[in-house]
């Protein structure tokens, strides 16, 4: 992404995401939810640039022993942000989050029948915090991910 002299939101916000190293990960199974997806775990990631584009690779362990891997792609647009999930051997767009005074607001929920995603995404000094809320007949489940340096 080109820096002008004048770095705008979205700017600082892509300078914070390239920096990223770490993650803290979280999964809950919310009041009547069958998955019993209850977990933890910490991850390292590897970081890529592609102009306007920062691509995540992620190693999540999980109860110590488990490994989950996991690609997520984030557009850094004028006023957007974008996020894409690797599924299907390609990156899908999932959210767009707009941004006004370093406050993200998602533009849609994301169908993906039967189950119904949202989404909220907080930058802080410390780090990122990314989290997705999944509900459907069988689901209520929350996954929260939280980005850091180190």
């Amino acid at each position: 992404m080109t820096v002008s002299h004048t770095v705008s939101e979205i700017e600082e916000i892509y300078n914070k995401f390239i920096l990223v190293k770490k993650l803290d990960f979280t999964s809950r199974s919310l009041k009547d939810s069958e998955m019993n997806w209850n977990y933890k775990g910490k991850g390292e990631i590897c970081v890529r640039q592609d102009n306007n584009d920062i691509y995540f690779s992620e190693d999540i362990y999980i109860d110590e022993n488990t490994l989950l891997k996991d690609r997520k792609m984030w557009r850094f647009e004028k006023d957007v942000i974008e996020f894409y999930h690797f599924r299907n051997k390609n990156y899908e767009k999932i959210f767009t989050f707009t941004v006004k005074d370093g406050e993200f607001i998602l533009k849609q929920k994301y169908e993906c029948a039967p189950d119904c995603y949202s989404g909220s995404l907080k930058v802080k000094k410390e780090n990122i915090c990314f989290r997705i809320n999944i509900r459907g007949k069988r689901k209520n489940e929350e996954i929260t991910y939280i980005y850091t340096r180190s």
